[in-house]
């Protein structure tokens, strides 16, 4: 299939000079976004998307590109306007001849690796324990896991980027839950009490829960709770995402879209087996078996050392832990049930639907004017009976070239999957197992 598409950019500089670079300046350019590692499935990813490209800026040096903010913009033939394609940041620069460069850029996503080597004496004080800094400051008024997003990237990490760079470069988007239903956790199965159904956090202070100077890795520690991801969207803001989400519908794709020899198809889906989460002394767990062990391989969600649901035991999460405990007989339940059910989708009054999205491991390389997203339902008609019904968590698209799209995913069944764990992981499950031994020989749990 030939692939109608026309290309637009804009570089601003930190001097203020901006150059929009025409189509006939970007000799090539990809984009590569996910939300899961290469190898395996995962919840809780924050991935920065990452931008190659080749074009011809004219009146400046590799120098000067470094750092520099590019706005890229796509139009397909069958679009009426350009559609933006995301925001990045230089990285790497190199001329290639004359005024030709080849460029590697990040989108907003690399900002949330601020460390103290960027900021003042004053701020670095803060970042030698962020998570104790993120508690003192906003526990006093607990927040659902989106409020917390936006603490943390926009009135924390922006605050210390805009002291360093002189400018906010970081935007938060909500999650249109008008759109796409209720997200993973944010609201409970049933109401406790009255209307009450927000499931509301604190951030623990303790040293032994999930300390870290690095914003990223706090924002994990959340999307890990809401069953899903935080990655920048096309028009640059930072968000909240969730499997199947209802606003990107279903993409539908014909085996002649799919170039030859491309295609990979798993057999099997990815079932959750097991869901185990630890906070404080407190643990709730559910276990399924696999009903057939040739169409499903097992994946497991374990969830310790999380600052956010230690701080919701903590406090009793503003007093909903113990309405939990005494409804279900486990402060934790409702985490449990919201993450077994997390490819489920939500109404905006917090019920289960019976929509849901299936994970079967897949990669093909796709030529179709369309566009694409992380978390989006994808059907692969192959000419089977049955076609392949799957979610993307990986999408790399090239300028006039389409897209690579696959579900991330690994068969765990074989005895590979044992021998790959290190002697690294292993020394680390010990100390772990002596850890938790010998902490409760200690009176009051070493409390």
């Amino acid at each position: 299939m030939i692939i109608h598409e026309k290309i637009f950019a804009e570089i601003s500089f930190r001097n203020g000079t901006r150059i929009k670079l025409a189509e006939k300046e970007i000799v090539s350019a990809s984009v590569r976004r996910q939300c899961c590692p290469d190898s395996n499935f995962e919840i809780g990813g924050v991935y920065s998307a990452s931008l190659s490209m080749t074009a011809s800026v004219s009146g400046t040096n590799s120098y000067n590109i470094r750092g520099a903010k590019i706005v890229l913009s796509t139009k397909y033939g069958n679009e009426e306007n350009f559609q933006p394609m995301g925001t990045f940041w230089v990285t790497q620069a190199s001329r290639i001849s004359g005024d030709l460069y080849s460029l590697t850029a990040q989108d907003a996503v690399g900002w949330l690796e601020t460390s103290s080597f960027n900021c003042s004496e004053d701020d670095k004080k803060m970042f030698e324990n962020l998570t104790r800094y993120i508690g003192e400051t906003y526990n006093q008024s607990p927040g659902t896991i989106q409020v917390w997003c936006w603490r943390i990237a926009i009135e924390t990490c922006n605050a210390l980027l805009s002291r360093t760079f002189g400018e906010n470069l970081l935007t938060w988007e909500d999650y249109n839950t008008a759109v796409n239903g209720r997200y993973t956790n944010d609201w409970n199965f049933e109401a406790v009490s009255g209307d009450i159904r927000n499931l509301l956090l604190t951030c623990s202070v303790r040293n032994a829960s999930g300390q870290t100077n690095s914003p990223r890795e706090l924002l994990h520690y959340l999307a890990e709770l809401a069953g899903g991801f935080i990655y920048a969207k096309e028009n640059g803001n930072l968000t909240l995402g969730q499997f199947g989400q209802a606003e990107f519908g279903q993409a539908e794709i014909f085996l002649h879209e799919i170039e030859m020899n491309s295609c990979e198809t798993a057999e099997y889906q990815l079932q959750n087996i097991l869901v185990l989460l630890r906070a404080c002394g407190h643990e709730d767990s559910t276990f399924t078996t696999i009903a057939d062990t040739v169409l499903q391989t097992p994946f497991r969600i374990q969830i310790d050392s999380n600052p956010f649901l230690d701080g919701f035991t903590e406090t009793a999460g503003n007093g909903y832990f113990t309405d939990y405990e005494a409804r279900y007989g486990n402060g934790l339940y409702p985490f449990k049930e919201g993450l077994y059910y997390f490819h489920h989708r939500k109404d905006d009054e917090g019920a289960l639907t019976s929509d849901r999205c299936a994970f079967r491991p897949f990669h093909c390389r796709v030529h179709k004017q369309e566009r694409f997203h992380l978390g989006q339902r994808v059907k692969l008609a192959l000419g089977e009976d049955n076609p392949v019904l799957s979610t993307i968590t990986s999408i790399k698209w090239t300028f006039r070239g389409g897209w690579e799209l696959a579900c991330a995913g690994e068969d765990s069944r074989t005895m590979a999957d044992a021998l790959q764990r290190s002697k690294a992981d292993k020394a680390l499950t010990d100390v772990k197992l002596r850890y938790e031994s010998l902490l409760s020989k200690i009176p009051g749990g070493g409390v």
